[in-house]
């Protein structure tokens, strides 16, 4: 599951949060860590998943309904509230749960009257005059109405699934654990809202000990068909070991009753080499016209390294991403496994990339798709 802090966005204002302090009824939308005290330490979370004691009592799973009885303000400026829950696995219970400052309005939402979805935060761009990639991003001219739409449904699909509204936030941890319906993954991040995801393979953390395998393998079959029931369409393997021994595609139905096929690609990206390229292209044609094109899975062995060069090399074509700020989110999301001269590599290849013009996206599917790195 994803870390304590960015679990808990929740649909408020200051205007609104007296209004929904009164509210006889919220939803959920998205996943939440229901607590037994407004106690929100940064290891409750990982406690929780590990097995060791915690004031973390279970998960409010997205539809959840629930009565707001009171509210805490945090010396942090959060705000914790103080739920009964009416309808879901916890019904009757009486539990906690948190609201970091800011406002994702897909986690919560009044029962007796939501409110207008807020846009997108603008993304900065890098300057770069002179350049047909001008800003940091390649643009193309405004694209039409029906794509973006359809880029927009798919956005708003995926992101109450999943739970993730940031670049860093995992629905999946280091030990295979959170999601149940992304079993056989790790590290599973957002790249591109509802389009591109990134993480590992759960190779070393099976709920079968029979399934342990060494860590340098492509995923098994349960993570595929699990991405698959999910509405993936595609999972690319970063690196080549083993990679003869995975099934080449798998079938499944989806979660919504409709029939699926998820193709399993190895493509080794390295530097702007023709595995780069290929990528960047399969990610161009989702972003030119999603409506044909389901979710995309890149992943390396632990979701750190190879999976995060791709991530930040499709974030500089594609978001803007300043190379500073490219390297600093890969940084970030190897958890601290970036030490090294082969990984000073790695943030120079991320450094030397330059948006290719031919993948241009317009400025609008850039806001419908792109996150903020900080």
């Amino acid at each position: 599951m994803p870390g304590t802090g960015s679990m808990f966005f929740i649909f408020l204002t200051s205007f609104l949060a007296a209004s929904l302090a009164r509210a006889q009824s919220v939803e959920l939308a998205g996943r939440f860590y229901a607590r037994s005290s407004p106690s929100f330490g940064k290891k409750d979370a990982d406690d929780y998943w590990s097995g060791r004691k915690s004031n973390v009592l279970g998960i409010l799973q997205p539809g959840t309904r629930a009565e707001i009885l009171r509210t805490k303000m945090m010396p942090s400026g959060n705000s914790a509230f103080f739920v009964k829950v009416t309808e879901g696995a916890l019904k009757g219970k009486e539990v906690w749960f948190y609201q970091r400052k800011g406002i994702d309005e897909r986690r919560v939402k009044v029962a007796a009257s939501p409110s207008p979805i807020p846009a997108k935060p603008e993304i900065p761009t890098e300057a770069t005059s002179g350049s047909e990639c001008a800003g940091g991003t390649c643009h193309s001219p405004t694209q039409n109405s029906s794509a973006i739409s359809a880029i927009d449904a798919v956005v708003k699909k995926a992101q109450p699934r999943f739970g993730l509204s940031d670049l860093y936030t995992k629905a999946v941890n280091n030990n295979g654990k959170g999601d149940d319906d992304l079993y056989g993954v790790r590290n599973f991040r957002t790249v591109l809202d509802g389009l591109v995801y990134r993480g590992g393979a759960n190779n070393t953390y099976p709920k079968d000990k029979r399934d342990w395998r060494k860590n340098e393998n492509p995923l098994q079959r349960d993570g595929l068909q699990n991405l698959c029931e999910q509405g993936f369409d595609t999972a690319i393997y970063l690196y080549p070991t083993n990679f003869k021994s995975a099934p080449p595609s798998v079938e499944c139905v989806t979660k919504d009753g409709k029939h699926n096929k998820l193709t399993y690609l190895n493509h080794v990206a390295s530097d702007n080499n023709a595995a780069t390229k290929k990528i960047l292209k399969m990610v161009h044609e989702r972003l030119k016209d999603p409506r044909n094109k389901k979710p995309l899975y890149l992943h390396c062995w632990n979701g750190w390294h190879s999976s995060g060069y791709m991530s930040s090399v499709i974030l500089r074509q594609f978001c803007g991403t300043s190379a500073n700020d490219a390297v600093n989110y890969w940084n970030k999301n190897t958890d601290g496994n970036n030490k090294g001269a082969t990984y000073d590599r790695i943030r120079e290849r991320i450094r030397n990339y330059r948006p290719d013009p031919a993948l241009a996206i317009s400025p609008e599917v850039r806001k419908q798709v792109c996150l903020p790195t900080k």
